[in-house]
């Protein structure tokens, strides 16, 4: 029995024109009728259907279809669905990367308010830091991240894993962006122009609140000093704060930022 594409396109729920498609690529060469030049369809020309769209579904290119059944067709499919293996692999990776980041920022914003002012000891993982522009307080420098950091650190890809923040130096606050190593190395990322790499440290840590733009407070630090000594320890390191998120609450701006003072117990 012969079909009309009419008739193949409701029962294969394909469009007609995913049915030339195929068509085009040689997945199926279907009879003109004699009367009037339409096409005509057999259950093996649907059969041959069902293999491509399955095919399809394996990621194996409609393009490629045709040649695969020309020799060694085995050999084709099982080369094709190898390499499509290997990309799957690949994306579930990365998600379950991307799932534990994204675990991770949601948690830490749950908690970011209620850390306000108090202080805790914590392990910083090492990680890489990309430099981006200079601040005095609110005031700014000329930014410095060159075009290969930026491609790579906007992307789709990576950017939802670095952190911005910025680290002291003398008097002046030099922003930029952290990457976890471990992160860096999954993604497998090349070097990046100005970027260097901070070993894992203990760190003494506090929330504050940089407050609207023109009220950065020169002394945001001193509290968590004056606890670093009064319990016994020294600050061992550069001080680095992370910016955990900028926005309203209760109709005011915010600008809540994580810190983070290298320590060490004091030495007689």
């Amino acid at each position: 029995m012969d079909y009309s594409i009419r008739d193949v396109s409701e029962f294969l729920n394909l469009s007609r024109e995913m049915i030339r498609y195929y068509e085009k690529w040689g997945v199926l060469t279907p009879k003109r009728n004699e009367q009037n030049n339409y096409r005509s369809y057999t259950v093996l020309d649907v059969f041959m259907l069902l293999d491509a769209i399955q095919y399809k579904s394996w990621g194996i290119p409609v393009k490629d279809m045709g040649r695969l059944r020309k020799g060694d067709f085995l050999e084709k499919v099982r080369v094709q669905l190898t390499e499509y293996q290997r990309e799957l692999e690949e994306e579930a990776a990365y998600k379950a990367l991307l799932s534990d980041r994204i675990s991770f920022v949601a948690a830490r914003s749950q908690t970011a308010h209620l850390n306000l002012k108090n202080f805790w000891v914590k392990v910083v993982p090492e990680h890489y830091f990309i430099p981006l522009v200079q601040g005095d307080g609110d005031s700014y420098g000329e930014l410095q991240l060159g075009e290969q950091a930026a491609a790579i650190l906007f992307s789709d890809r990576v950017a939802p894993f670095w952190n911005p923040c910025f680290e002291e130096v003398g008097n002046h606050q030099l922003w930029g962006f952290t990457l976890e190593k471990r992160y860096f190395d999954a993604l497998q990322l090349p070097s990046l122009e100005g970027m260097r790499l901070r070993p894992e440290q203990i760190c003494l840590c506090a929330i504050f609140d940089l407050g609207s733009v023109g009220h950065f407070n020169g002394e945001y630090a001193k509290p968590a000093l004056e606890h670093l000594h009064r319990s016994g320890f020294e600050q061992a390191g550069t001080i680095d704060a992370t910016l955990l998120g900028r926005g309203v609450e209760k109709d005011r701006d915010i600008r809540l930022m994580e810190l983070h003072i290298p320590l060490r117990e004091k030495t007689l």
